[in-house]
Order: C-alpha cells, then structure tokens, then sequence
C-alpha cells in the first residue's frame, strides 16, 4: 500500500527510467539510420549491385564480412581503419554467373602483385588482410564449391 506523501517518489523513479530508455532508442535509431544510408551492406554482408564501388568502413562494420557477388565490381580501400588493424572477407560468387573484380583502391597490394580477379559462378575466395602504414596488404585464396 502506497501513502499519498510516496507518490511523488515512485513517479521520479518511474520517469528517470523512462528518460533512460526514451535516450537508448534515440542512440538505437541513429545507429540503424547508420547503417541503413549504406547501400551495400547488410549486417556485416556485402552485396555488389551493377558495377558496384563497394565501400567498407572498419569503425561501423567490424573486420570480417561475408560478400556476395553477382556482378563485376570494385573494391574501394577500407575507411576508418588504423595500422594493425586485420580481417578478412569470404567472397562468394552468384552459381549463375561468374564476376570480375574491375579494380582495388590505390591502398590495396596483393601478393599475387594483380588489379583485377576474375572468378567463375559458385567460385569461394577468402581475401585476408592487414593495415599498416597506409597499405592493405592482402592475400586471395580460392577454394572450390
């Protein structure tokens, strides 16, 4: 049983609470408009639409992605990532068609010393790479189906 003199303390509690949560959903819709303005990704998975520029930012996506590819496309360098900074990225080509991989940002080296990559329908290639001075030093491995 409440008093009339409890009242306007259970109400602060209620409303400070309510503060927090309104504060939570504010800083939830922010982050999902975010990542939403992205037009090639979807949780930490890359879609490469009609000669695509596929851009990944480390900050908001993390190291690694999964990449679904349907079309030839680029990869631009990776923004917001600093010296010692690694991932990788699991390219997987549509079982329709194969897809050419047009050009890297001027960032990215590979051992293979190659601009493009062309694979075939269904092809699985896993791209690792490490940041340091600003160079993407990257290796591609290709497995088959």
């Amino acid at each position: 049983m409440f008093y009339i003199d409890d009242i306007p303390e259970k109400t602060e509690c209620v409303g400070n609470t309510l503060s927090t949560i309104n504060i939570a959903l504010t800083s939830l819709d922010s982050a999902i408009q975010e990542l939403s303005s992205s037009q090639y990704f979807t949780f930490d998975q890359v879609y490469a639409f009609e000669n695509a520029i596929i851009k990944y930012d480390y900050d908001i996506n993390g190291d690694n992605a999964f990449c679904v590819l349907s079309t030839n496309c680029m990869f631009d360098n990776i923004s917001s990532i600093s010296d010692g900074h690694a991932g990788k990225f699991m390219l997987h080509v549509s079982p329709t068609t194969g897809v050419t991989v047009t050009a890297w940002g001027s960032q990215w080296r590979f051992h293979e010393d190659y601009d493009t990559f062309t694979w075939t329908a269904s092809a699985k290639n896993l791209i690792e790479y490490y940041y340091y001075d600003d160079v993407l030093y990257a290796k591609n491995m290709s497995f088959s189906s």
